[in-house]
């Protein structure tokens, strides 16, 4: 799961929460590319079901990130025998800049079992998902003008997503439809872009 800082100037920190069913997922371990010295020991601790996040400029003096590539990334791995999914909960979410803090409202991923029907109360794109019959059926939020890559991967590395469906807004909730017959296991997102498609 990508955590993202968009629209703030000069990072000084950052610090936040996650909840999720530790019958179903567990945490490997969280990584940066973009927060200098950041360290799982030192800036995060964790449960078997929720983990807390904070990191600051030992400079103080705000570092300036990419805010189209992720500031964190943590990797959860399924438990063995789970039948049902689990949201990954965000709470107490913060950044802090050089002018201050500013409360920060982040996208919610989740863990979705072959076997099993989730429907998300959280925000993200993905209102709900149904597999049935080799079919992952997922319900989107729209906007128009806008476009959706509906992405598939088989190990949360950077570089493994696959583009397996794309559609363009309505301005409603869209359904789309996945084929899951040759899958056994597999991670599915739903990422937004600006403009049409070609």
């Amino acid at each position: 799961m990508d955590v993202y800082a968009d629209s703030i100037e000069g990072l000084m920190g950052i610090q936040f929460g996650l909840e999720w069913d530790p019958s179903v997922l567990r945490l490997r371990t969280i990584h940066s590319l973009q927060l200098p010295g950041f360290s799982l020991g030192r800036h995060a601790s964790s449960t078997p079901d929720s983990a807390m996040v904070a990191w600051d400029d030992a400079q103080l003096l705000g570092i300036q990130h990419q805010p189209d590539e992720p500031i964190l990334r943590l990797v959860f791995a399924p438990l063995a025998g789970a039948t049902r999914g689990s949201a990954i909960g965000l709470n107490q979410p913060m950044l802090f800049g050089v002018e201050g803090s500013q409360k920060a409202i982040m996208g919610v991923g989740s863990y979705y079992h072959p076997e099993a029907n989730a429907r998300l109360t959280t925000p993200g794109l993905i209102q709900t998902m149904h597999h049935q019959e080799g079919v992952l059926r997922l319900e989107v939020v729209t906007e128009v003008g806008r476009s959706y890559l509906v992405e598939m991967s088989h190990d949360l590395s950077p570089d493994s997503w696959e583009v397996v469906a794309t559609f363009e807004g309505s301005g409603f909730s869209q359904s789309v439809e996945v084929s899951t017959r040759e899958e056994s296991q597999a991670y599915i997102r739903v990422q937004e872009v600006t403009g049409t498609i070609q």
